[in-house]
Parts: structure tokens; sequence; C-alpha cells
């Protein structure tokens, strides 16, 4: 179970005074901002900590929905976008390495031209794929067939590679409390 608590650091002399503490048995995530989350097995050991902690900074318990607008406030929440996009990367780094940006960017000419192709099986509607038939000595109906399979892996791939970002980035955000 989590709750989650918002104070006030209360600065002194030689040091502030702010939310401690965390155990075998309570796990407290600090963030950049006055708040944490708090996980336990027992919320008597929560509650427990949160009297442990000095009245001078004010401890509140707040809401999950109201800690979830604070941890996208802060850098933990930067840091844990950057892992699922650096996910994200990683698992489409083969599509960018095989495909140029520039060639990337031809793509929906391709696939337009492919899909009216097979639908009037006239080399007309396909002047870009015609020109690379004809360049490779291939016909327009093998490259339309081509870029068609091809989008089709390229979305599967996508699709599948959006999905683990945003189960790293969730798995991370659940790890927190949020």
């Amino acid at each position: 179970m989590f709750k989650y608590i918002r104070f006030t650091p209360v600065p002194l002399a030689y040091t502030t005074l702010t939310f401690l503490g965390g155990d075998e048995n309570v796990k407290v995530n600090y963030f950049d901002k006055p708040f944490v989350s708090i996980e336990a097995e027992n919320e008597a050991d929560i509650d427990a900590l949160i009297a442990f902690q000095p009245n001078e900074i004010a401890c509140e318990i707040i809401s999950k929905e109201e800690f979830i607008q604070l941890v996208k406030t802060t850098r933990q929440y930067q840091r844990i976008l950057e892992q699922g996009n650096e996910k994200l990367e990683k698992l489409t780094e083969q599509i960018v390495k095989k495909y140029p940006q520039k060639e990337r960017e031809t793509w929906h000419i391709q696939l337009a031209e492919a899909l009216k192709y097979k639908q009037t099986l006239n080399d007309t509607d396909a002047p870009f794929l015609k020109i690379l038939a004809d360049n490779e000595a291939d016909t327009v109906d093998a490259f339309a067939d081509a870029v068609i399979n091809n989008n089709n892996a390229f979305i599967a791939l996508t699709a599948n590679a959006l999905s683990e970002k945003r189960r790293v980035e969730h798995e991370l955000l659940t790890a927190l409390g949020a």
C-alpha cells in the first residue's frame, strides 16, 4: 500500500528539517520537491513513520491524484520519460541504421502510391515506385508489394516498441506509487 505526504522543509542554522525515515518494512520514495510516497505492507508502519516526523515540517497526507500531478513536475518524472524514450530508441535503432531519415521521409509517398497502384494496376499512379522499379530492373507490382509488406512490418515493430516504452514508464511510475 502507498500513502503520499507533502511537507514543508524547515531550514535551521546547520541543517534542514525534512521528511526522514524508511527501513526494511517501509520504503520512502523521495523527489526533488517536498513530497514523498511511502510504501509498506502494513498501514500502521506507514502511520508510525509519519508520526515520527518533526511537527515543524507539517506533514500532510495528499491523494494519489494530487501526488501524480506533483510527480509530473519533478526531475524524476522527466528521467522516467527519458528512460522510456531510450527504450524506444534502442528498439527502433535498426530501422534508423538501415533506412536514413531522408528515405523514411518518402515512406508515406511510397505507401500511397503502392496502395493506389494495387487498386488500378496503372504505372502512372505510382511515379515514385516506377522510377525505383525501372532503375532496379524490377516491376512496379513487385515494388508495391514490397512497400506494403514493409509498411505492415514497420507498423508491427513500431507498435511493439511503443508498447514496450509505455510498459517501462508504467513500471517505473508504479514503483513510485503513481
